[in-house]
């Protein structure tokens, strides 16, 4: 079996080796008459150096039509991500269309090979749950060829497409304000995920006004980022519990996490809520099951699916015009025993 590398040279590839950008190879490829003899001759010798093949391209999206709708998503395994691309499939596949999914591991490099295997396979839509804050191949592929695209879950800068997000940041600001107005607590840590990513920087925005607005200041240690693993919840907890000064709250920025906070918090004999509260922004049925139930932010994933999948119809069928466009989802705080509210105080909260 030969590598992803050999298998799918990108178009990024063979702009590096030309030394001209990827808008340049695509008009090679497909409107070589804009190019002057330099720059075309360039790009031909990069092409055949690198064994690119000039067919696997963009141009088929003109050509060639397929039912086929491409699923870029960073980690299958995740809860969230695995729901939003089961109600995408379903929903796509009950109106007569098939879809491929390309899991990139959070890797920039594969998310571009994913964006040239799609073209290759001749997609009529894309699906884009992306790590990067620019995507400039697909800004020039929505430019040239009109590829209707829908990104979930991330802003990307530069892109003429339909965008649906979680609005992270009044989810964050909604949990760390109920920890410090309900409750009382001002040493409040976050255990988060990598700021590379753009709705983790929109949490910590959150975590930061809310505390800043309640007259109170940040303290840097108890904010500590880390990569989409599992064991970094409960490395994070271990540090924090094992400070001079621990926090009273540890808010976890993924359900993941949390199930790695609560393996600390026993290992440090430690009582929840008396002696130190969790809260989570994910609420899957490990939350309610957790002794005691986790207090998050309600799950949105099957409306971001299905509001993802509909506008991807609108587009297809010409109901939508392709253009930049931003849809954000309020997320309502599911109040449980962890944060260390009352069984009476529960049932009022809930009920608005």
């Amino acid at each position: 079996m030969k590598d992803n590398k050999e298998r799918f040279c990108t178009l990024k590839d063979v702009a590096g080796e030309a030394g001209v950008s990827y808008a340049t190879v695509s008009n090679y490829i497909n409107r070589r008459e804009l190019l002057n003899e330099k720059t075309a001759d360039r790009v031909g010798k990069a092409i055949n150096k690198l064994k690119y093949t000039p067919a696997l391209t963009a141009r088929h999206l003109k050509l060639q039509k397929t039912n086929t709708i491409g699923i870029i998503v960073p980690d299958i395994v995740n809860n969230y991500f695995a729901m939003v691309v089961k109600t995408v499939e379903e929903i796509m596949r009950q109106n007569g269309f098939e879809t491929v999914i390309y899991n990139t591991n959070y890797l920039v490099d594969e998310e571009e090979k994913a964006l040239d295997f799609f073209i290759s396979k001749r997609i009529r839509g894309l699906v884009l749950m992306s790590i990067q804050r620019e995507f400039k191949q697909l800004k020039s592929v929505i430019e040239n060829h009109r590829l209707p695209v829908v990104v979930i879950d991330n802003y990307v800068k530069g892109l003429g497409s339909w965008t649906i997000i979680q609005d992270n940041y009044k989810g964050a600001y909604r949990i760390f304000e109920h920890l410090i107005r309900v409750h009382g607590y001002t040493d409040i840590a976050f255990i988060s995920s990598n700021s590379k990513v753009n709705t983790v920087r929109e949490r910590i925005k959150g975590y930061r006004q809310a505390i800043e607005d309640h007259g109170f200041t940040v303290n840097k240690d108890y904010l500590i980022e880390g990569e989409f693993d599992p064991m970094h919840g409960y490395r994070a907890a271990l540090k924090l519990l094992d400070m001079n000064n621990p926090p009273r709250a540890i808010a976890a920025s993924t359900l993941m996490y949390s199930i790695g906070i609560l393996k600390a918090i026993k290992e440090s004999d430690l009582r929840i809520p008396e002696d130190i509260a969790i809260i989570s922004f994910d609420d899957y049925d490990f939350a309610l099951v957790a002794d005691p139930p986790i207090t998050a932010l309600k799950n949105i994933d099957r409306k971001i699916g299905r509001m993802g999948a509909g506008i991807m119809l609108d587009l297809l069928k010409g109901k939508k015009e392709l253009k930049k466009h931003t849809i954000k989802i309020d997320t309502p705080l599911i109040i449980r025993r962890s944060c260390g509210c009352r069984e009476e105080d529960i049932v009022n909260d809930n009920m608005h």
